[in-house]
């Protein structure tokens, strides 16, 4: 990917017919991310698959899924997907709780890692403008997570020990 990238994505006037995604290859949703304002690396995964790195409110990597897709390397569905090590911090209940009470992300732990994700899908066809807002309800989601984990912590200092914790 070049350094200097031309912005392609439009909002567009109320007047104009809105532009429709249906898929995306990962050098599109880089372009996009990029035009957006978000700074974009693409790593190699241990199968050789790739993945993109933002930087939305942390550190994110972006995998398309392939369940659904029509063409080689594009993609109707993207996940976007942090991990922040938080071993035994944030209780069981208190994840559930988050799980609950939260839409369009998941969290959960795997060994030590706290890890929180949120699918996008572009299937029936999407405008900028929804990738856009999915991008920014992902970085509301990554700082409430920050001051989930942070009250989390307080909770669990607090509770005398062998008490159990409800959230």
């Amino acid at each position: 990917m070049s350094d200097h990238l031309e912005p392609r994505w439009s909002m567009g006037s109320p007047d104009d017919e809105p532009l429709l995604i249906t898929d995306m290859s990962p050098v599109e949703l880089a372009r996009m991310l990029h035009d957006f304002g978000y700074p974009m690396v693409r790593i190699d995964g241990v199968a050789g698959d790739g993945a993109l790195v933002a930087k939305l409110g942390s550190e994110v990597a972006i995998r398309g899924d392939e369940r659904f897709s029509v063409w080689e390397n594009r993609y109707r569905d993207y996940s976007f997907c942090a991990g922040l090590p938080a071993d035994g911090v944030v209780p069981a209940a208190s994840i559930a709780h988050w799980n609950r009470t939260r839409r369009f992300t998941r969290l959960y732990e795997a060994h030590g890692i706290l890890m929180l994700e949120m699918d996008i899908s572009l299937a029936g066809g999407v405008t900028p403008g929804f990738v856009l807002n999915a991008i920014e309800r992902w970085e509301r989601a990554v700082q409430d997570l920050l001051d989930f984990i942070v009250r989390s912590a307080r909770c669990v200092s607090a509770v005398p020990a062998g008490a159990e914790l409800l959230h």
